[in-house]
């Protein structure tokens, strides 16, 4: 898939997450905040391409990873049958029952997913009301201000990175 900027000729990969250790820090409040309200078993955070940003609960701590980019994949694929039947919708929640928990994958604004694990006792209601309220204060933790935090378009130059890249080192030498 490319990604585009609107630039005749010019793809490029959407803008990869940055995140303060301050942004950090308020995330994972939250989320230990969501685990105790809810009460959840587990509360992970991940920015859009699966990246850990915060858990907490029990889970193996080396599976986390694994879990963050199944979650992005589930997610995309869900807004994206949400947008093909025309019910694509800002904040989408998906949520899954089975016999002793419930598990919900929410939208935390543009950047971050939230997955919150729940036993079947906890109420519906309940739950996604905490995860809508945590996941509006994570979007606005992270929310990119104007002041130049995320980069746009990067000119790499008509040769691309490659070349540049070969033409600056051969100019360390002259």
């Amino acid at each position: 898939m490319t990604f585009s900027n609107g630039k005749p000729g010019v793809d490029f990969l959407p803008n990869r997450l940055m995140i303060t250790a301050n942004q950090q820090k308020s995330i994972q409040k939250l989320s230990d905040k969501l685990k105790k309200e809810a009460p959840a078993e587990l509360v992970f955070v991940a920015d859009r391409n699966g990246q850990v940003v915060a858990a907490s609960g029990d889970f193996d701590r080396d599976k986390l990873g694994e879990l963050g980019a199944l979650l992005a994949g589930d997610l995309a694929a869900n807004a994206e049958i949400a947008r093909l039947i025309g019910t694509n919708q800002d904040n989408q929640l998906i949520l899954r029952e089975n016999e002793g928990e419930h598990s919900f994958i929410s939208e935390a604004g543009e950047n971050l997913i939230l997955f919150v694990l729940t036993s079947s006792e906890v109420p519906l209601g309940w739950a996604r009301l905490l995860i809508q309220q945590v996941g509006k204060e994570l979007a606005a933790t992270v929310k990119v201000s104007s002041n130049g935090n995320k980069v746009e378009e990067i000119d790499l130059g008509p040769d691309g990175v490659g070349d540049n890249l070969s033409d600056n080192i051969d100019s360390l030498w002259s």
